[in-house]
Order: structure tokens, then C-alpha cells, then sequence
């Protein structure tokens, strides 16, 4: 493991050793040279073409002169602000970027930017800086020749200026100029767009963004009328206003950029370029321009001829390789491919590989070195938690196997191992206290093959069996058996029974069914009398719950109690249930559940269930609603016939009393003879109805069948 962990070490000094070393000789080279270049930019660090130029300038002269030192400043000079703030900007920058205070002035100064020639011309350069060369890279050809061209908006007196012509002559200079990018790139669109009317030009606000600007509107005026240009600038305190307006931009219309990358905004509409920018955010499609790496190889000729003391052969010199740059993954997502192979001497730039691309090698042997370190240190972590585990474990295995002792020899169950030949092998002390006698020992060994229960001499033994593997003999298996003392719970069990025994006849005799079972699990006890009124048998345990013998309606009544018992429910449930033997007959009972146990998370929801025959109470109580019904019936012949005869009896009645005062009123004896037979006839019709009445009065009390009390 140790060997390796150092092979690992050593794969790692030897992958990353070589850039340092590298690094360390540059650095030593470089302090033992008086070489040293300024590369000072007109542009903040945030501009990607400028940055990328002085960055490449700055490599490739490294390349070819290791022994000379390089700084890079940038000056930050923007358009919104004034001449004298713009000045105070470049000599922050010359202060900035000197190395010590010995070495403050160089021996080759590289401009990047009009921006920063225009302001070197301006400021006082006497003594040594006289004679300082300058290399200007990626100007336009214009201010080389008149300013006023560059800057028509900002009027700057001659006075304040050295002279061109003096400038030509004084300092040794050598200029890397742009190409009039303009023209070209209004082509460019004509061929990839050519529906678009609208341009839009993305400014920072620069001296250069302004003269592209200016340039770009003479170059529509002459090459295309149709087409309007629209100017958005884009500063860090404008951001809000500028991403509201890109997204108000029209179809159709085209983004031109000078090098400033939308990277806070993603426009929908096509992107143009008008100088070499790295596809870090927005993607263009394409553009015209001299590539930075062509203008930092001219500037590095003219600053290598400055170093070796020579003079230009060509003072102004332009990027050689401008040519029309396509990116062919941008036009293949706008679907413009077919348009772009019309454009004449295109070179074809796709999406600059990423970060992980480019380093890949570097990437890889660190990922294997990260492996191989962590793979070591994984196993010897493992190896070390692994031993520590195995410590553990033993420690752990010596306190069980000790508890285990002290279990086996105090616990209060006998234990007891045999060989196949009966031959007693082991035993604890339990099994030495309960079975004293070796004759006992021999009697369960020859005896006991299963589970069972053995008396010997007034004690009861719960034997259990198991084999266990022999040692010695792979034929035959050792016998371990297990005994109990079941003296006391044979004992308990015949009281249990005897209790049983007398509780169930007590219930027989009273005709009272009961029975206690749990819903879940439908183990439960009945006593004989509750399967005898349900007509089950005793025999069939799964019948606690379903009640085969109920009537449907009856038996889903229960049911949906029970159920309702299993999620909580604790009413009780006492109604009359009906039950169809086999016989035919209807059965009434008398039916009581109540819950008593409620652990469903245990298992145990029990309830108990009485039942009482109700058959001679129903019965009963049908025969007195039948009484009562034929008592009404009774009653209401009575009525009626008493309504009947109410006017044959009141109409004799009537009679006598009339005849009656007649007679009294009457002194003929003809007449007083035929008024008293007229009274006795009416006489015997009123006896002969009073004589009905108590008849049938008699007759419906003979007839009714008094019940007995209740």
C-alpha cells in the first residue's frame, strides 16, 4: 500500500512539475534580460477583442523571446466621458503598468485602440520617451492620416496635438491596421438575409464603436438606401433599458456587434460581427474581419524588428488574412446553410472547443491521479476500518460466547445433549436439578422422538427434540433435548378445564349461548349451548364471524357491526336475530355483542357475544296481539249491533209511554181495553229485543278465549 501511494506521488510531480518549470525559466530569463514591452490597450479588461489581441500578442513574443518581459494594461477609456479624464485614464494606465520603479519605462510600446494613439499624441513625450518605439496594433487607417476623419463629433484643437507629420517623423512607429470591414459585411447580410430592412448596432460608447457607427451609416447610404440603422448602447447603467428594447426587436432584423459580446441579453435575431470575438455567450453567425491572431503575428514582427534594433520595412502594414468567417453551427441552427456556401472565400469557424476540450490530457491524468489517490486511500481507510471491524467483532463474539456460558449453565430450562448411542454428553445445571435420576435421563431418550409431554413420578415434563450435526459421525445426528417443568401448567390447564367444564354446563342449563373471539385473527372460545341455539357445530371455528345460520339480512347486520368494531366502533349491538335450521322452522335469539379488547396494531380486537332463545316470548307476544285483535274485532260487532237496535228499541219504548198518558187521560172502557192491549204488545216486542241483546252479549263472551296472564 505504501509503494503505491509514492508511485502515486511521483505520477503527479511529473505531470504538473513541467508548466512550473517552464514558468520558473521564463521568469529567471526574463530578470536576467533589460527587455521589457508595455502592451497597453485603450479598452477595459471586459472587451474580449482587445483582451484576446493583447493576450495573443503577449504569446507569441513569449514564444519567440522568453528572455523579455511583458505587462498588459488597459487604460478603460470610453466616449461618454471628457479629453482631460481620457488623459488622466492613460497615464494611470503607463503608471500601472510598469514593473518597478528601475523599470518604468519600456523599450517597446504596443498600442491597441485608436482610442490610445489619438491620447499619446496628445500627451507631453520628452527625453527618453522620444525615443521609445511604438507598435500600433489594430488601428484603422484613417486616423493615421487625419483625426478629424476619426473623429468628426469631437472637435480636439490642433494645438493640443503634435503634428502628424512631426509624429511620422519622430518616433519610430509601425502600424497594424483594420480593413475597411464595412462594405463587406453590408454584403454579407444581403447574401445570408436578404429580406432584412433593419439593422441594429451594438455600442459600448467607445471612439471606435462611433467611427464604426458613422462608417457603417455612409456605407448603407452608398451600397444600401433600403436598409435603417439603429444604434443601441450598451453600458452597465443602461442594462435595464437595453434588455426592455431587445426584446421589442423586430423579425427579420440583424444585430452588429464590433466586438462587444451580448452577454447579458440573448437577442432573438441574428448576430453579425465586425470584429474576431470569442463565442463565449451569444453565438454570431458570421462576419468580415481580420482575425486576432493575424494582427498579434504583424505586431510581433514589427515589435521583434524594434527589439533587434532594425528598422520596418513596412511602416503601415494590414492584417493579411481578412476574409469572410462563417460559423456553420449557428447558420445550421438558423437553417441557413444553402444561403452561406453563395458566400464567396468563406472559411468556415465553428463553436471554439470548451474548457474540458482543450485540456483534455491534463484532465484525464488528473482524473487518473484523483483516482489512483483516492483508490489507495480507499483501501487503506477499508483495510483499516475492516481490522478495526474485526476487532470489534471478536471483542464482541468473547462477550456473547461468555454471556452465552452464563446463560447456558443458569438458565431455568434443562438442557440436554445425547449421542446417537444414548451416551449423555452435556448438560447444564437445570437439567441436573430436575432430572436427578439417570433412569429418567435414559427413559426420554428412548422414549421422546417428538414433542411431548412425559409424567414421572407425580411431575409432568415438556420434552422438545431437535437434531444437531455430529462432529464424529456424519451418519448420525446428536439429540438436544430441551426440558421443561410443566408440573404447574399441567396443573393450571386441568383446573382451566374443570373451570371450563362447570362454566359450560352452567350455560347449557340456563340456554344462554356465549362466545369471546377475536376479529382478526377468528381464534376465539364458545361455550356448547351457543352453537346448539345457532344449529352449528363445534367442530367449525371459522363460523364466528360469518354466522352461517342467520337469515341474510339479519347475518349482514352483524357483519357490518363487526366490521365497524375493527375500525373503533365501541356501541354495543343487542337486537333479535332469526335463524333457519335445517328443519324449516324460524328461530328468534336474542343477540348481545359488546367490544372488550381494542390492540389492532397487536392483533387483537375481541369482542364477546351472548345469545338467549327468544322463541316462547315471541310466540307469547304474537298470541297476545292476536287476543287483542279479536277483542277489537268484538268490540266493534258490539257497536254495531247496539247502533242497529237502538231505534227498534226506542220506538216501542215511545209507544208505551204515549198510550200510557192516553190512558190516563181516558175514561171509555172500549178505548181503555184497546190502549192496554196496544201497551201489552209493545211491551213484548221491547222484552223480545232487550232478550236479543243479552244473548248475543252472552254468546261473544262464551266464545272469546281468554290468554293466560302475562
Amino acid at each position: 500500500m505504501l509503494r503505491l501511494s509514492c508511485f502515486a506521488l511521483l505520477l503527479g510531480i511529473c505531470l504538473f512539475s513541467q508548466p512550473l518549470l517552464s514558468l520558473t525559466t521564463v521568469k529567471s530569463s526574463g530578470e536576467q534580460s533589460g527587455k521589457f514591452v508595455l502592451i497597453l490597450s485603450s479598452y477595459t479588461y471586459e472587451t474580449e477583442w482587445s483582451t484576446a489581441l493583447a493576450k495573443e500578442i503577449s504569446s507569441k513574443l513569449q514564444d519567440v523571446r522568453s528572455d523579455v518581459e511583458i505587462s498588459i494594461t488597459y487604460a478603460d477609456i470610453s466616449g461618454s466621458t471628457s479629453m482631460l479624464a481620457d488623459r488622466f485614464a492613460m497615464q494611470g494606465a503607463f503608471s500601472y503598468g510598469r514593473l518597478s520603479a528601475l523599470r518604468s519605462i519600456p523599450d517597446v510600446l504596443v498600442l491597441i485602440g485608436d482610442e490610445s494613439w489619438m491620447l499619446y499624441r496628445i500627451m507631453d513625450l520628452r527625453g527618453k520617451w522620444e525615443q521609445i518605439p511604438v507598435v500600433l496594433s489594430g488601428m484603422h487607417s484613417e486616423i493615421m492620416h487625419d483625426y478629424s476623419a476619426y473623429f468628426a463629433h469631437r472637435q480636439i484643437p490642433d494645438s493640443t496635438l503634435v503634428p502628424l507629420s512631426e509624429t511620422l517623423g519622430t518616433f519610430r512607429a509601425a502600424v497594424v491596421t483594420e480593413p475597411d470591414n464595412t462594405r463587406r459585411t453590408l454584403q454579407l447580410i444581403s447574401q445570408l438575409h436578404p429580406d432584412c430592412t433593419q439593422l441594429y448596432f451594438l455600442s459600448e460608447g467607445t471612439y471606435s464603436d462611433a467611427y464604426t457607427y458613422d462608417r457603417l451609416l455612409r456605407a448603407i447610404h452608398a451600397q444600401a438606401p433600403h436598409l435603417t440603422l439603429t444604434e443601441l448602447l450598451y453600458t452597465p447603467d443602461r442594462m435595464d433599458a437595453v434588455n426592455s428594447r431587445q426584446k421589442r426587436l423586430p423579425r427579420g432584423s440583424v444585430l452588429l456587434t464590433n466586438g462587444v459580446n451580448p452577454r447579458d441579453f440573448a437577442p432573438e435575431i441574428p448576430v453579425i460581427t465586425l470584429r474576431d470575438m470569442s463565442y463565449t455567450h451569444r453565438i454570431p453567425q458570421g462576419g468580415y474581419f481580420a482575425t486576432t491572431d493575424a494582427l498579434a503575428a504583424k505586431s510581433v514582427e514589427a515589435v521583434l524588428t524594434f527589439l533587434n534594433e532594425q528598422v520596418p520595412v513596412q511602416p503601415y502594414t494590414t492584417a493579411a488574412d481578412t476574409a469572410f468567417y462563417l460559423n456553420r453551427t449557428a447558420l445550421m441552427h438558423a437553417n441557413l446553410n444553402g444561403r452561406a456556401r453563395l458566400v464567396p472565400y468563406a472559411i468556415s469557424r465553428n463553436i471554439p472547443p470548451s474548457f474540458v476540450m482543450r485540456h483534455t490530457r491534463k484532465l484525464f491524468a488528473g482524473m487518473l491521479m484523483v483516482i489512483i489517490l483516492g483508490f489507495i486511500i480507499f483501501r487503506t481507510i477499508s483495510s483499516h476500518l475492516y481490522q478495526r471491524s474485526l476487532r470489534r467483532l471478536f471483542t464482541q463474539y468473547k462477550s456473547l460466547y461468555d454471556e452465552y456460558l452464563s446463560v447456558y449453565e443458569n438458565m431455568p430450562i434443562g438442557v440436554m445433549l445425547f449421542d446417537p448411542t444414548g451416551k449423555l454428553l452435556q448438560t447444564n445445571t437445570a437439567a441436573t436439578e430436575l432430572l436427578p435420576d439417570e433412569s429418567l435421563r435414559q427413559h426420554i431418550f428412548h422414549n421422546s422422538r417428538s414433542d411431548r409431554t412425559i409424567d414421572w413420578n407425580g411431575y409432568s415434563y415438556y420434552i422438545i427434540l431437535r437434531r444437531i450435526a455430529s462432529e464424529n459421525d456424519e451418519t448420525q445426528d446428536n439429540l438436544l433435548f430441551i426440558v421443561v417443568d410443566y408440573t404447574e401448567m399441567e396443573k393450571m390447564r386441568k383446573d382451566k378445564e374443570r373451570i371450563y367444564n362447570v362454566f359450560n354446563f352452567a350455560m347449557n342449563s340456563s340456554g344462554i349461548g356465549v362466545a369471546s373471539y377475536n376479529l382478526i385473527d377468528r381464534v376465539g372460545f364458545a361455550t356448547n349451548a351457543w352453537y346448539q341455539l345457532q344449529n352449528l357445530k363445534q367442530t367449525d371455528r371459522q363460523n364466528f364471524i360469518e354466522h352461517p345460520t342467520l337469515l341474510t339480512e339479519d347475518r349482514k347486520r352483524v357483519q357490518q357491526y363487526l366490521k365497524k368494531v375493527r375500525y373503533g366502533v365501541s356501541q354495543p349491538f343487542l337486537q333479535n336475530v332469526r335463524i333457519i335450521p335445517r328443519s324449516g322452522e324460524t328461530h328468534f335469539l336474542r343477540c348481545y355483542i359488546k367490544p372488550l379488547e381494542y390492540f389492532p396494531q397487536e392483533g387483537c380486537v375481541t369482542v364477546a357475544e351472548i345469545i338467549v332463545n327468544m322463541d316462547a316470548k315471541v310466540r307469547r307476544e304474537f298470541e297476545i296481539k292476536e287476543f287483542i285483535k279479536k277483542a277489537q274485532a268484538n268490540d266493534r260487532l258490539k257497536h254495531a249491533f247496539v247502533a242497529n237496535i237502538r231505534d227498534d228499541i226506542l220506538q216501542p219504548w215511545r209507544n208505551i209511554a204515549v198510550l200510557s198518558e192516553e190512558l190516563l187521560a181516558v175514561d171509555d172502557l172500549p178505548r181503555r181495553a184497546t190502549l192496554y192491549q196496544k201497551i201489552e204488545t209493545n211491551n213484548e216486542t221491547l222484552l223480545e229485543l232487550i232478550r236479543q241483546f243479552i244473548d248475543a252479549s252472552l254468546n261473544d263472551s262464551l266464545n272469546a278465549e281468554i290468554p293466560p296472564s302475562v
